[in-house]
């Protein structure tokens, strides 16, 4: 019998008169010409402008990670990033860049992974060879941290989103979850490579992201908090720990660090998110539409 890794495609989608409202046809047909050349449309490009001040969401430097590896490491894993950055396509890589640091911004700003969880960007390393483009934090009584590695992806290609589900596939078959080389928490002094990091997949097509881009520039702050964007991004992952965990127990790998790693995330996300709910009392202004991709081991 198959073990079914579940993971999602989020389409952003509106039923709200006040939310199309924000929409204009004519730059949407710009918009549309403007993806189809490769180019960022005006929203993203908007959207690019405003997080890019940030500089507290830039990518973690390797060079800063000298206390821990030797400078001859360092430069190493500097050269294979080179060799895999060459073979990427620039605007797909400025897309990509685009969302996950969309996603550090608003989870550092606007708590959108609740409990007070703050992100980093990860370095080029752990994007290219870990598949890690930002990992999540929740604090907890005892001094440690909670850890999710999230994989950001534009796309809406079933064997780019294959080929993500088949890494954290290999990584469950060996008990083990993401390794996270450079990392370096926001709460404590914990700095260097983590293990058994569980992880999880966000990606949006590309009419998607323009969406997004559209309603986080031209929406109040107050008007992106009330939005159901966090819960629904958090009850995809959530969706995820829950598959890794039942596949994890049909493999009778309960013991597992990664297994023990993956219930902290499924439960704290639970949590969140039932509190979250708790406090609307009305229909969404937004919708997100998350479309099921299921990979099967041979």
């Amino acid at each position: 019998m198959g073990i079914v890794a579940l993971l999602y495609i989020i389409s952003l989608r509106s039923k709200s008169n006040k939310f199309m409202s924000k929409f204009d046809p004519e730059k949407a047909l710009m918009a549309k010409q403007e993806k189809e050349e490769g180019d960022l449309s005006d929203s993203e490009d908007s959207l690019w402008k405003k997080i890019r001040g940030n500089s507290e969401n830039d990518k973690l430097d390797m060079d800063s990670f000298q206390d821990i590896y030797p400078k001859s490491e360092i430069d190493k894993d500097k050269q294979k990033v080179q060799s895999l950055e060459a073979n990427f396509d620039r605007t797909i890589k400025r897309l990509s860049e685009l969302l996950e640091r969309t996603l550090v911004e608003e989870i550092n700003e606007s708590d959108w992974f609740g409990g007070g969880s703050r992100a980093i960007n990860t370095t080029d390393h752990d994007d290219y060879l870990n598949h890690s483009d930002l990992v999540v934090e929740w604090p907890e009584e005892d001094g440690s941290t909670t850890k999710l590695a999230l994989d950001t992806s534009v796309t809406n290609k079933e064997d780019v989103m294959s080929r993500k589900a088949g890494k954290i596939m290999d990584e469950l078959d060996q008990r083990k979850g993401t390794t996270i080389k450079y990392f370096q928490s926001r709460f404590t002094e914990e700095k260097g490579k983590v293990d058994n990091v569980p992880s999880a997949v966000l990606a949006l097509d590309r009419e998607s992201l323009d969406n997004f881009s559209q309603f986080l520039v031209s929406s109040k702050p107050e008007d992106i908090e009330k939005s159901t964007l966090s819960t629904d991004m958090m009850a995809c992952v959530y969706d995820q720990m829950e598959a890794q965990i039942k596949i994890l127990e049909e493999k009778k790998a309960t013991g597992s660090e990664i297994y023990k790693n993956l219930k902290k995330v499924s439960d704290k996300i639970f949590a969140i998110t039932e509190k979250e709910s708790s406090l609307r009392n009305k229909e969404p202004e937004d919708e997100v539409n998350l479309a099921e991709l299921e990979f099967r081991p041979n």
